[in-house]
């Protein structure tokens, strides 16, 4: 019986966790910044949120950024100057959520 419960409780954390849905990425190339719109909707921005973010640049690592809350119940957003951002450049961005899960995705500037 004992490990029944266990076994709830450990459903019921996970049935109400969930990754980021999308992220929507935009970017200004004449000012060499990038935009982040992590879609992750959630009832309570300080108990469930995107925990961090890694953006990679032509494969390379360059960011991470961690949060303890998200920006809406529907959004998490971030905003990166690159420095060496041009024209042909694969984004890779990661965002985990605090709970379980991640998602990615991946851009090409244009």
């Amino acid at each position: 019986m004992r490990y029944f419960y266990i076994l709830l409780c450990f459903i019921s954390v996970f049935s109400f966790s969930h990754p980021a849905s999308d992220i929507k990425i935009s970017y200004d190339l004449a000012n060499k910044t990038v935009f982040f719109e992590v879609e992750h909707a959630v009832k309570n921005i300080k108990d469930h949120y995107i925990s961090s973010l890694e953006v990679y640049l032509n494969e390379k690592f360059i960011i991470k950024q961690e949060s303890s809350i998200q920006y809406s119940e529907k959004i998490q957003k971030y905003a990166y100057i690159i420095p060496d951002l041009k024209e042909g450049d694969n984004i890779l961005v990661i965002s985990k959520c605090n709970r379980v899960g991640s998602f990615k995705k991946d851009f090409k500037i244009k």
